[in-house]
């Protein structure tokens, strides 16, 4: 299943390997993932700037920070984007 199909569903986190099993941090995955969905909108105007991304996984901000308002079809990867609030930085 394609990434953006699973995401719409909201079941991106089937995309970690199965190999981890459990033994990862659900919240860590969760970010990187919607920050790479972000990343490979086939519109270079909606894709974050990469020191958004890095701002993100350093925990300076909050995903939802960085695309605060954005509310537009991520359609170029497959559906609506869905907004997640109060992710946990990556350390």
């Amino acid at each position: 299943m394609q990434a953006g199909v699973l995401h719409d569903k909201g079941r991106i986190l089937e995309l970690v390997d199965k190999k981890l099993a459990s033994s990862y941090n659900r919240k860590q995955a969760l970010t990187v993932l919607l920050l790479a969905m972000k990343c490979v909108n086939l519109s270079p105007t909606l894709r974050p700037k990469i020191s958004e991304v890095v701002s993100v996984l350093e925990g300076e901000k909050r995903i939802d920070e960085i695309f605060e308002g954005d509310d537009t079809p991520s359609a170029n990867i497959g559906g609506q984007c869905s907004r997640v609030l109060e992710i946990e930085p990556i350390s």
